[in-house]
C-alpha cells in the first residue's frame, strides 16, 4: 500500500496472465505490484498468513478496476449499448409499420 504495508503474498508454479484481488479492508486506490522476488514468512498453500520480508521483485503495472480510466470505460460501453439499443427500436418500429400496412392490402 502507500505505506508499504504488504497486503498479501503467494507463490504459485503456474505462469498467470490476470490475477484479481479483492478485500473488503482496500481502502486506498494507489497500490504496488510485485512480481518475483523471495517472500519470508509463514506459507500455507502457497498463501503468506504473515509476511516478515520480502526482496528481489519486480514492479509491475495493473489497474484498478474503481480509477477513472475504468469508469470511463464503462461509461464509453454503457453509451454503445445505449446507442445499439435505440438503433435496434427504430428497426422494430419500422418492422411493424411495414407488416401494419402489408396486412391492410
Amino acid at each position: 500500500d502507500q505505506q508499504d504495508n504488504i497486503l498479501v503474498a503467494f507463490q504459485t508454479p503456474r505462469t498467470i496472465q490476470n490475477l484479481f484481488y479483492s478485500n473488503k479492508d482496500l481502502k486506498s486506490s494507489s497500490y504496488t505490484v510485485w512480481i518475483g522476488g523471495t517472500i519470508e514468512g509463514i506459507e500455507e498453500n502457497g498463501l503468506y498468513r504473515s509476511i516478515d520480508h520480502y526482496t528481489d521483485g519486480e514492479e509491475i503495472s495493473y489497474r484498478d478496476i474503481n480509477s477513472r480510466k475504468s469508469q470511463q470505460e464503462r461509461k464509453d460501453i454503457s453509451h454503445t449499448v445505449l446507442i445499439v439499443l435505440g438503433i435496434e427500436i427504430v428497426l422494430l418500429g419500422i418492422g411493424i409499420v411495414l407488416y401494419l400496412k402489408s396486412s391492410k392490402k
